[in-house]
């Protein structure tokens, strides 16, 4: 009796196991099924980083990422190029609490809990997050406009004036009292864990919002990889001194985010 309760007890756990280990699959491929809101297929990403006094001022900083992101504009095989501070997915956490300015017609509501980041050139397109309304950054965006603006995602814009259009609206962030108005609404994109739904969103831009490391993302028109020398020696004619480190393409940095879980 003793032994056929073992052999009955041994295969109720091996169903146990079969089981939980067959969710745990299901679980992994719903996850890697899960539509990222961006096209990482053919983009190359690339780190540099704008210290010491050579950069200290917005001046310096603008002219350099306004001078590598319009001469790899131009070069063969790039379709778009643009540049963020944060990787597209899994590259950190950066968070403000946004709410409704006064001017908008309503008494401000509490903050929602949102990621920013900073970006410049033809980053949506680049790597293909859908703009939803309005219209993405353009030069004259600069920090001598007022009121200065950015762009949200649907996530957000649907916190703050669910069923509305939020172009032309203006949020207050953090303690500041300057606004920011709502040019553009982009799509929701995950941009930290695969499983998470997708949070609220606002982008700067890089003329208005200095920020010392960058991440270039540029899409080919093939095999991405192949252009690394490509931007480098763009860079190297811009800044001898300058390096690119942590050269990847998207998809990588999309599997290595699906790693953990797997």
């Amino acid at each position: 009796r003793l032994r056929q309760t073992l052999v009955v007890a041994e295969i109720a756990l091996a169903l146990v196991l079969l089981i939980g280990a067959g969710l745990l699959i299901r679980s992994v491929d719903r996850l890697k099924g899960t539509p990222l809101g961006f096209q990482p297929e053919q983009v190359l990403t690339a780190k540099i980083g704008l210290y010491g006094e050579k950069y200290n001022s917005l001046a310096r900083y603008t002219a350099f990422v306004e001078r590598l992101l319009e001469d790899l504009k131009g070069r063969p095989g790039i379709g778009s190029v643009g540049a963020t501070t944060i990787d597209t997915i899994g590259g950190g956490y950066t968070v403000r609490q946004v709410g409704l300015d006064a001017s908008d017609g309503r008494p401000a509501v509490e903050g929602v809990q949102t990621a920013w980041r900073v970006i410049g050139g033809d980053y949506f397109p680049a790597v293909g997050i859908p703009l939803r309304a309005g219209r993405f950054f353009e030069r004259a965006d600069d920090p001598s406009r007022t009121p200065r603006v950015t762009i949200i995602n649907d996530t957000l814009a649907q916190r703050l004036w669910p069923g509305q259009n939020a172009v032309g609206r203006r949020i207050l962030v953090g303690d500041s009292k300057r606004p920011y108005e709502v040019i553009g609404v982009v799509g929701h994109a995950r941009l930290t864990v695969l499983g998470r739904e997708p949070e609220p969103v606002m982008y700067y831009h890089y003329r208005q919002f200095s920020w010392m490391s960058m991440t270039i993302a540029l899409r080919a028109n093939g095999d991405p990889l192949s252009l690394e020398r490509t931007v480098r020696a763009a860079v190297t004619s811009i800044d001898p001194e300058q390096q690119l480190f942590e050269v990847r393409t998207l998809d990588d940095l999309v599997n290595r985010a699906a790693a953990t879980p797997r």
